[in-house]
């Protein structure tokens, strides 16, 4: 579940202009340098995609000539400004400071930026930190200005104020754009929490799997968020609550519905948006696991003998640490509760959307079948947001090592292929035989 945000990167070829602090002071009497440059510095820009409407530009400047480099401007000349609309938080490396110019009289934006003292870019120096954020994309930054006929960044001479660009030819050639990935959901990629079925329950847990699905992973903070990490999802034209978002996969809770059938999902970001469907049904049983098999359970210990929970429980699961952490086999008698989502409704009714933190009882009648034996919890319910928990007292004989389990509810049942480990019998040594002497009769 890891991306980074989309990469566009535009490679820029720029002629700047230097500006020598130790240099005599030209501007005596309004005298301009009116010397033609030879190319002397070179730069790549790169643009990350931090939202639908804002980018991040970051710069990375090699002095190629033979001068040391104190100011340069990006989409700037004086008299001709480019950027349509005003950069924000700009960085500087250090020792280097920043003004927006431009900005007036209909004109566009641009950065100058200017070093301070013995900061300078020395030839053969590669310098980076300088950054913006602009709600201007690549495509435009690169594309027509909306302000001139010629390209955004392309060559224009002028003639300038010392320590500006004292006649210098400012030159930018930008490289296409590159296209962001898109996004796309697997075939069958839409599934109930931790399982391989392809019907899912309103109001329940469901995971997302594809490609692009988000530009990072981002966790919720418990708050039920409809946005995160830029990622948006509808289920049936409803916007889902999202758990989880990563490039890969998806957790969210489906929203309330009364529908069913199959019907939309659509996987939103901002480089785009993917589409795909579910059947959509009054249940859509799957139970939690820990690894793509075991399921999620818990033994309870009221000896305070559990390795978690401050000794109240054992998570199930073969005993060890085979799964990366301890768990520990069920065997008869014990007192387990198991976990899953998608049983049906529950009495009362438990918002989607909402922290719930109580018990609401399944209405449906739900069968707990471990092997061959059909068990009927204790309790079964939501004790979660569109979490079930099922309590349940183990007889013994079920079976030993990984036993198959299945869920039952409203004639549904849930995939195959998940198991409940079980510890084997142990078996108590035979007491030792009674010694025999021969002739023994017994004291005569």
């Amino acid at each position: 579940m890891n991306r980074n945000a989309r990469i566009a990167s535009i490679a820029l070829h720029m002629r700047f202009a230097t500006c020598l602090r130790t240099l005599p002071v030209l501007a005596l009497a309004g005298s301009i340098s009116l010397l033609r440059a030879a190319e002397m510095a070179s730069a790549t820009i790169s643009s990350t995609q931090l939202n639908s409407t804002t980018w991040k530009y970051d710069v990375v400047l090699d002095d190629i000539g033979t001068t040391n480099l104190g100011t340069f401007w990006l989409a700037w000349v004086p008299g001709e400004d480019f950027m349509p609309t005003s950069p924000t938080n700009i960085t500087s490396p250090t020792s280097w400071t920043a003004n927006i110019t431009g900005g007036t009289s209909g004109d566009g934006y641009a950065i100058e930026w200017i070093a301070g003292s013995g900061a300078a870019l020395t030839p053969g120096q590669t310098l980076s930190g300088f950054s913006f954020e602009s709600t201007t994309p690549p495509t435009t930054m690169a594309g027509t200005s909306p302000f001139y006929a010629q390209p955004i960044l392309t060559s224009y001479v002028f003639s300038g104020a010392p320590f500006s660009d004292g006649g210098f030819q400012f030159q930018v050639q930008p490289a296409s754009v590159s296209t962001p990935p898109s996004v796309s959901i697997n075939a069958n990629g839409v599934v109930p929490l931790d399982s391989k079925g392809t019907t899912i329950q309103a109001g329940s847990w469901v995971s997302i799997y594809g490609s692009n699905l988000a530009a990072a992973k981002t966790t919720w903070d418990g708050n039920f968020p409809t946005n995160l990490g830029g990622t948006t999802v509808t289920i049936n034209n409803q916007l889902a609550y999202l758990w989880y978002v990563s490039p890969g996969q998806i957790n969210l809770q489906a929203p309330d519905d009364t529908a069913t059938g199959t019907v939309a999902v659509v996987v939103t970001t901002a480089s785009g948006s993917a589409s795909s469907t579910v059947t959509l049904g009054q249940f859509g049983p799957a139970f939690n696991l820990l690894d793509n098999t075991h399921v999620a359970g818990i033994i309870l210990r009221t000896d305070g003998s559990g390795a978690y929970g401050g000794g109240t429980y054992d998570i199930i699961g073969p005993t060890g640490n085979s799964l990366g952490y301890a768990t520990v086999a069920a065997q008869g008698g014990d007192t387990i509760e198991l976990f899953g989502v998608g049983f049906g409704e529950t009495n009362p009714t438990v918002p989607a959307g909402q922290a719930f933190s109580s018990s609401a009882p399944a209405v449906s009648q739900i069968g707990i079948m471990i092997g061959e034996t059909v068990l009927t919890p204790s309790f079964a319910g939501l004790t979660g947001a569109g979490l079930f928990q099922f309590n349940l007292t183990l007889p013994t004989g079920l079976g030993t090592g990984d036993v198959a389990l299945v869920g039952l509810v409203g004639g549904v049942q849930t995939p195959s292929g998940v198991v409940i480990s079980f510890a084997t019998p142990t078996v108590a040594p035979a007491p030792p035989p009674v010694p025999y002497v021969v002739g023994d009769r017994g004291g005569r």
